[in-house]
């Protein structure tokens, strides 16, 4: 009897400490483990940020050939409401007259630039994808000209109404060659955790030359464009809001057209 009374005793005191008894294969009982206390809240949700996809690139082929059109063709297909940013050089004396995709999109133009003797322009734009597919963006002048070249990012997670920051462009006959001497100009960002998208273009296809992201920036796109000018594209994410700047490095000096434009998540 003394025996049955200290088990119940035990058992009640195993189970006051967060342990509970459980039944053996011979009808006994045994406590279980304790029950493991878990002091840690909910994780946090990281921040929204927006994506670098993926990118592609199309040119005039070859580059002195007279055309009104280039295009570029994703490798895989763009999702639906990811934002594809164009930067896009070609010959002085025309302009561009449509943008148009195989998704059905509408670009939005941003701004326009020339080198000093208007040989050479450079225009951004922006679409926010409808759909999802494959994706072949086309690029459509008013006049037949040579030496065309344009770059796409896609990107993931760009605020789906309002997706544009900011942006700037650059038109520098001489630059120089140290680093970070070829720049986008300041834009003023008014988000935090923005996309920059950034690209230039050596307007005067200087023999020879290389370019190579600025400082604290990412090269994406550096095709070898035959015979033509040495275009790239670079990216990187601006943490908190404010005046900011996209710069490149030229190996040879020669007439840049730099530009910037900036995305943000959803606000």
């Amino acid at each position: 009897m003394m025996a049955l009374v200290r088990f119940v005793v035990v058992a009640l005191a195993l189970t006051a400490c967060g342990f509970s008894p459980e039944t053996t294969q011979d009808g006994a009982t045994q406590p279980d483990a304790p029950v493991a206390l878990d002091s840690r809240g909910p994780a946090d949700a990281m921040p929204a940020t927006v994506q670098f996809v993926q990118s592609a690139t199309g040119w005039a082929d070859p580059w002195n050939n007279g055309g009104s059109t280039v295009a570029a063709t994703f490798a895989a297909n763009v999702a639906a409401g990811d934002v594809i940013a164009l930067y896009v050089s070609y010959a002085g004396g025309t302009s561009i007259d449509t943008i148009t995709d195989t998704l059905g999109n509408t670009y939005a133009v941003v701004d326009t630039i020339d080198d000093s003797d208007d040989s050479q322009k450079a225009t951004t734009a922006y679409a926010t994808s409808a759909g999802g597919g494959v994706g072949i963006v086309t690029v459509t002048f008013k006049d037949s000209k040579c030496c065309r070249v344009v770059i796409a990012h896609e990107l993931a997670g760009a605020d789906p109404t309002s997706p544009l920051d900011g942006y700037s462009g650059h038109e520098d006959g001489s630059p120089g060659t140290q680093p970070d001497d070829v720049t986008s100009d300041s834009m003023t960002t008014a988000a935090d955790r923005d996309y920059i998208f950034a690209a230039t273009s050596n307007a005067s296809n200087e023999s020879g030359e290389t370019i190579t992201a600025g400082t604290g920036l990412s090269l994406r796109v550096d095709d070898v464009v035959p015979s033509g000018n040495p275009t790239v594209s670079e990216d990187r994410q601006q943490a908190t809001h404010g005046a900011t700047t996209s710069t490149f490095t030229y190996s040879k000096n020669g007439a840049a057209l730099t530009m910037q434009m900036a995305f943000k998540p959803p606000t």
